[in-house]
């Protein structure tokens, strides 16, 4: 079996959606199925190109906006492949087109994973352009998927709502387990942090829908109402995103009178970013939108508790213990940092050990990845569908 993931662009600026397709990839070339990757190239991809192997990305040479992510190349790139099946990754940009014309010319299934883009938040951002694509190809190539890859029963429910009637395997990302009895060197920006102070991390794309202004308002709530615990915390803001945007959070910071206690580590990759999952006492994403966010499980895989809306999609996590709820605004961000403040250290490090247990469950990639498998055998071979998929 030849599969084959169609992604815009292979690298770390993909986010959550780069982490996903790698390790699903990898997962499909050790299972003995030809795995193959298609993209985009763009100034990050060389570096990021050994976090495929065994696999190696196909890369085509982008024209235009990057936005659009419109690359002649790629059609044929794929067509070339003679794939049994392809994976395409997310919406409203030229992939779609591609995985369309794909579809046409070798009347083979393929499967479209959503990656919260139906979200009612994410429609409204960009909305003319994407009821433009909706109505020109993108419903159209929902519907004619042979499955359509939902995170959970909300991606469900917003791609009925959208008119779509597929079949939907409703499996969950999968996450990389490392090993906690490994040391890892500091974080560089724990010298930045007075010792002895225990580190609230928040790590990923600096964007408005991850409701940062709402984190730093909500922290500096948190420290007037408790100063004496507060003075044992720093928040630590990691992340990449549009200069004018993380400007007007450092400004919000600047603002809120916490002063030195949040500090502002830039973006984070590869062993950085593992060093700082593991200089964290805790994380937190105050999102106003997600589809599952996987900063939330890389944090629980590292046994690390997590302060999170009911937006992240992870009820599982409050109900397994391993997290606190966040509530709406930076009043609700401030009670839940609270509550962290409050929290003993034993009571963390149980969280903490009950996230970890969740993923080895339900999250981890010999778990997903075995899901994936029985996707693509169905759809390539026949027979009945995985008890997961919803055709309802």
């Amino acid at each position: 079996m030849r599969v084959g993931q169609l992604l815009t662009y292979v690298s770390r600026r993909r986010s959550g959606i780069f982490e996903f397709a790698c390790g699903l990839s990898r997962r499909v070339a050790e299972s003995g199925a030809e795995s193959r990757v298609f993209g985009i190239r763009d100034e990050d991809a060389t570096a990021d190109a050994a976090r495929w192997q065994p696999v190696t990305p196909c890369l085509a040479r982008g024209i235009g906006p990057r936005v659009l992510g419109f690359a002649p190349g790629l059609l044929p790139a794929v067509l070339r492949a003679d794939l049994d099946l392809l994976h395409a990754h997310g919406l409203w940009n030229m992939q779609s087109a591609v995985n369309l014309a794909w579809a046409a010319r070798t009347r083979r299934p393929y499967v479209v994973s959503l990656h919260g883009m139906l979200n009612p938040l994410a429609l409204r951002r960009s909305r003319t352009r994407k009821r433009a694509a909706s109505a020109l190809y993108e419903r159209r190539r929902l519907r004619a998927a042979a499955c359509v890859h939902a995170l959970g029963a909300h991606e469900t429910g917003y791609l009925r709502r959208h008119g779509v009637s597929t079949a939907v395997a409703e499996v969950p990302y999968g996450i990389e387990l490392p090993p906690l009895d490994v040391a890892v060197p500091p974080p560089a920006w724990r010298e930045r942090i007075e010792p002895g102070r225990r580190v609230l991390l928040y790590l990923g794309r600096l964007d408005p829908i991850k409701g940062l202004e709402n984190l730093v308002r909500g922290w500096a709530l948190a420290r007037a109402a408790a100063p004496a615990r507060a003075e044992e915390w720093t928040l630590v803001v990691a992340g990449w995103g549009a200069p004018d945007y993380e400007a007007l959070v450092r400004r919000a910071a600047a603002e809120s009178g916490a002063g030195t206690s949040i500090v502002f580590a830039g973006p984070l990759f590869g062993a950085d970013r593992e060093a700082a999952y593991r200089g964290a006492e805790a994380c937190i994403l105050p999102s106003l939108s997600e589809g599952m966010p996987v900063g939330v499980l890389e944090a629980w895989a590292r046994a690390r508790p997590v302060l999170m809306t009911d937006a992240c999609h992870l009820p599982a996590g409050f109900e397994a213990g391993a997290a606190v709820r966040v509530g709406e605004g930076a009043t609700g961000a401030a009670t839940a940092i609270g509550e962290l403040f409050s929290t003993s250290s034993a009571d963390r490090r149980a969280m903490g050990a009950r996230g970890r247990a969740l993923v080895e469950r339900r999250f981890s990639w010999p778990v997903v990845a075995r899901q994936f498998l029985e996707v693509y055998g169905w759809l390539a071979g026949g027979g009945s569908p995985p008890a997961f998929v919803r055709t309802d």
